[in-house]
């Protein structure tokens, strides 16, 4: 005879707060600026005719091109745990209806 050992009560789940949607937006946000920053100053002296300087320069863009995507995958981090947030069931007042003040 099988045994059901599935729960009766289901667990109360834990849910993203969030702040932690607006700081990893926030972080990601920061991260993309920072990185393209950093871009811009990379290639500030331009030396176009030089080989050497164009291999270098490619080089440390495909180097550097994972903090953009760090931050991109931060910014849709925030972006899924505030929609998920938002979509949750929010709890009932507790509180009695008697106790509230009537609004006249």
């Amino acid at each position: 005879m099988p045994v059901d050992m599935t729960p009766s009560v289901k667990p109360a789940g834990n849910y993203p707060s969030p702040i932690a949607a607006i700081a990893l937006k926030l972080v990601g946000a920061i991260t993309i600026l920072a990185a393209l920053i950093d871009f811009i100053i990379l290639i500030i002296p331009p030396d176009l005719v030089n080989r050497q300087w164009q291999i270098a320069t490619t080089s440390q863009l495909v180097d550097r091109g994972i903090v953009p995507l760090v931050g991109i995958a931060l910014l849709f981090t925030g972006f899924w745990i505030e929609s998920y947030v938002g979509s949750r069931p929010r709890r009932a007042n507790r509180r009695s209806p008697r106790l509230n003040p009537s609004p006249c």
